[in-house]
Formats: structure tokens, sequence, C-alpha cells
């Protein structure tokens, strides 16, 4: 049989062909998941996880500050606190407006537990599903793990995915919300008819579940509570001030000495191995104190006015970050849940940080220096919000629009509008 000559013909390579592809991503160590795991906990956290640490290893020495003379119960201070505050403040301080602005209402949303208690994607108009699930996805990454989730489900899958891959098993389980409802029932039988499981093999993924968090948030019956400061701003000879680590915060961390003895004798496996996990032990400690201390010492500095009796100046923690090489997300971390002590006063680290402001100034200091302002002599009425805004870039080359004005000076409970002089 001839091929037709109007055909194109082709010429088949049935050989088979091989491609690679290289890819290069960061993979923390060990210790370095070690110092992040510390970085997180505050002085109370760090307290109960020294004492768990030396009661499963005998090579750990805890000894315990006496208070020199004051009363250790008298430095705790009660101070208010709001998980929504610190998530707010670990928004990025750029990127898309709308995904921001919807991240906010979010977060403004959450219930006691740190849940969703509705859909928001679902809610959503059509013009803003996609901003929406970024918005979402956005909350959802933010510190502590789980927190934004819609069901218990998706708190379960959000916490295995930020550790590491979730394995097949709890793959299958988590993807699929019958079996879950099945699961969270305990109709364990049927769920294992449906998988083609043993009951062995759902204990696996029952274990690995059982590690983790039903409450993102642990809520408190009254918003006072009582801490421990983690850390205390000191002044310094040149007018600025410092930060030093509290040092009634925590036990001091060493070797047991008859364990080291023991190990100089030639020692044996267990006393090896728990000579090997305190060193490690030590070592990561000292990292974490180390990098809490360097990020509260450049606040303290940045912010001398705000301890001076003044407003606080901008500080976002993307400038920390910068400042000092580190990922944000390890500032985050660093300052996320910790207390400084200043003056007798106790109020969270979260507060030496703002979040960023227009034109490179605070909310806090735009709204100061409207106040005064507003309240210098000008004439019978106030002045408008056109001519704050033009004095404000006069004084201060500081360019905030008129809106803007009006806004703030909505909460310093301004003068009526019809009140107020028009230019």
């Amino acid at each position: 049989m001839k091929p037709l000559s109007n055909v194109p013909q082709q010429k088949m390579n049935p050989a088979l062909r091989q491609t690679q592809r290289q890819t290069q991503g960061y993979s923390l160590s060990r210790c370095a998941k070690a110092v992040v795991n510390l970085l997180s906990k505050n002085a109370a956290q760090m307290t109960e996880y020294l004492r768990a640490e030396a009661e499963r290893n005998p090579c750990v020495e805890l000894t315990f500050p006496q208070a020199g003379g004051e009363d250790l119960l008298e430095l705790l201070v009660a101070a208010k606190t709001d998980y929504r505050e610190e998530l707010l403040l670990q928004l990025p301080d750029g990127g898309n407006a709308a995904v921001l602005r919807i991240a906010r209402a979010l977060i403004g949303q959450l219930d006691e537990y740190g849940y969703l208690p509705f859909d928001p994607v679902k809610r959503s108009p059509e013009a803003l599903r996609t901003e929406t699930q970024s918005a979402l996805r956005l909350v959802q990454s933010l510190e502590p793990a789980g927190v934004g989730a819609r069901s218990l489900r998706e708190c379960y899958w959000i916490q295995v995915n930020r550790g590491k891959r979730p394995g097949e098993d709890v793959k299958a389980l988590l993807t699929s919300s019958a079996l879950f409802r099945l699961y969270s029932s305990g109709a364990l039988s049927e769920v294992c008819e449906r998988l083609g499981w043993e009951r062995a093999r759902l204990d696996a993924v029952t274990r690995v579940l059982s590690g983790l968090t039903m409450h993102p948030v642990e809520p408190e019956n009254d918003q006072s509570v009582y801490v421990v400061p983690d850390a205390e701003i000191i002044p310094l000879e040149n007018g600025l001030f410092g930060a030093r680590l509290f040092e009634h915060a925590m036990p001091q961390v060493s070797l047991s000495a008859s364990y080291v003895e023991s190990l100089a004798d030639g020692g044996g496996r267990f006393v090896n191995e728990g000579v090997f996990y305190a060193n490690r032990l030590i070592y990561c400690l000292e990292r974490r104190n180390a990098t809490l201390l360097s990020v509260l010492q450049l606040a303290a500095a940045r912010q001398t006015t705000y301890f001076g009796g003044g407003v606080r100046d901008r500080f976002t923690l993307s400038e920390a970050a910068k400042t000092l090489g580190l990922n944000r997300s390890t500032v985050c971390r660093a300052v996320m849940g910790k207390y400084v002590l200043f003056e007798r006063r106790v109020f969270a680290a979260s507060e030496l940080f703002c979040r960023a402001g227009k034109e490179g100034v605070s909310r806090e200091r735009a709204c100061a220096l409207i106040r005064e302002l507003t309240s210098a002599n000008y004439g019978e009425k106030p002045p408008s919000d056109r001519v704050v805004s033009e004095e404000l870039c006069r004084r201060y080359g500081i360019t905030l629009s008129r809106r803007t004005v009006n806004k703030y000076r909505a909460n310093l409970s301004p003068a009526a509008a019809a009140e107020r002089n028009r230019p």
C-alpha cells in the first residue's frame, strides 16, 4: 500500500527520552529545628519544658535562681493579652491591599479557640473569591499552627503540613470529610473497612493525631493573666535603652557533676547518650537566648522615645528581621507570647513593634501630631481636615490624605464636622 502524497509523513522515534530536573531548597538541621522550637516558648513554657527534660535525662541539672531578697511572687504582674493583636502583627507589611484587608477582617472574626465559625470563601462575592482564598491561606500560615481553620479536620491538616510532609495514611484520613466524620464519631471499624486497613494501621494514625492540638488558642476565663517576664528593659548611659534576659525567668541548665565524673571513668552507653543530649540542649538554649536578646535589644534601642514617655516609633517585624539578618518568621517566634519588664510594669513584647503606618510614621505618632495641631489656637473653630493635612506636610514632612486625617481624628473624638473651619 502506497502512502498518500498529500499527507505529510512523520518520522517516528521509538527511543526513550530521559529528563533531569534539579531543585534547591532550605532544610533545617535537627539542632536548628530544636532552636526554633525553643524560641517559640516563653519563660513559663520553657520552665515546664526544662523540668520535663531534667526528669527524662538525669545528666541535665537545673539550678533555680533565688529572688535575692525580693519576693518572686511580687514580680508576677497582671497583663492583658489578646492573640488577635499578635496575629495582626504577623501580617506582612506589603502586598495585595485587598488580601490584607480581608485577612484583618478574618482575624477579627476568629473565636476564642482560634477557629473561623463560618466559611468565608462561600460567603464572599464572586468578584472577591480569589482574594478571599488568598487571605484565608495567609491567616492559616500564621502562628500558632492551626489558627484560622474552619473545622477540626482542617486544623489537624494545617498542623501536620506545618511540621513535615504528612504520611500517606494520615493524608488519606484527613482529605476525606466523610471518613473523618466517621472517625470522630468513633466508628473506627467502618473507617478501617472503607480504607481496607487493619486496626493497627489506624491506631498509628491516631497516635499522630493525638500529638496535635484541638484548640490552636487556649481560651482564658479572665483576660488578666499572671506572667513572668522574659526580659527586662534597662536604661543605658548614653540615654538609650537596652534589654537583658530576666534572671528570675528560667532555671539555669548545666551538666550533672556526678554524671560527668562517671563519664571520665568510661561511663556507659546510657551515660554517653545522656551527656550528648544534655550538651545539645545547652547549646540550643544558648542560641535561643542569644536570638531573643538580640531582637529585644534592637527593639529597645529603636523605641527610646516610647520608654521616655512618648509614643511608639514606626518599627516593624520586617525591619527588625532585615537589620539582624534573620527570617521574619524567626523574629515573629521570638516576639509572640513573650513579656518584658520595665519600671515595675509588665507588657507584651509585641508592643515594641507596630504595623506599617503611612509615610514611615506609626499610627500612634500620627495621632499624637494631629492632637497637637488640633489643640493649637486656630480661632474659635477647630481646623479642617485639609488644613491639618497641609500642616503635617509643612511642619513634619508627613504626607497624609484628608481622608486619613479624618479617620484618625474620629478616634480622637474631635469636634463635629459642621464645627470645623472649611478651607
